[in-house]
């Protein structure tokens, strides 16, 4: 098959490390990728994905391939197969922090297909702390980062300090998640806790 370079980044070395395993398993024998063109699954993570600091970028010809060359690359291997100059020369760019002209290695535009979620790992943990799970939602981000009070499921959003502003953010870490365009009038109707849970929940799901 044609090699491909699929460029994964995240905010810190551990979310990267579990953006990582996730393709693992998105690209492996039963995986909700496997069911993609590698082509489509590499030119979405590449155009449709923000470009964070801590970076991994890989070459392969197929899914197999993709899941070894992460499985090293999250091991701290950067060796890759004999791969044209200009892969090769995108993904040591990459891997730098410089930016890459994707769409130059794509020969036309690719259908945007599902790529796993992003790993929220925002909050900061202190030694001893419980740490149930390494990710969490984009509703509990938002309310975790700006409810002002203690909430429940019926709350309303405005009552817990959910103004515009925060609204607006939410806004941006979606459309980075998930490449969508978010409809701003549609997180403008969502009046309680228990509303913005199922609504960004619904968006989630759609890109795992």
């Amino acid at each position: 098959g044609t090699p491909h370079v699929l460029a994964l980044s995240a905010r810190s070395p551990q979310a990267l490390l579990d953006l990582a395993e996730a393709y693992v398993a998105h690209l492996g024998p039963g995986g909700r990728g496997a069911a993609y063109p590698l082509r489509d699954i590499c030119h979405t993570a590449a155009t449709r994905r923000t470009h964070h600091a801590h970076r991994l970028a890989v070459v392969g010809s197929s899914h197999a391939e993709l899941v070894r060359a992460l499985s090293r690359g999250a091991a701290g291997e950067h060796a890759h197969p004999a791969a044209p100059a200009a892969l090769t020369e995108a993904v040591e760019r990459y891997r730098a922090g410089e930016d890459v002209h994707w769409e130059a290695l794509f020969d036309e535009p690719g259908t945007v297909v599902p790529l796993p979620r992003y790993p929220w790992q925002t909050r900061r943990y202190w030694p001893g702390e419980d740490r149930a799970t390494d990710t969490e939602s984009a509703a509990d981000w938002l309310l975790r980062e700006h409810a002002r009070t203690d909430f429940d499921d019926a709350s309303r959003l405005a009552d817990i300090g959910i103004d515009s502003l925060a609204r607006l953010q939410l806004i941006v870490e979606l459309t980075q998640q998930t490449g969508r365009e978010i409809d701003p009038e549609e997180v403008g109707r969502l009046g309680t806790v228990g509303e913005l849970r199922v609504w960004t929940g619904s968006l989630e799901a759609g890109v795992r």
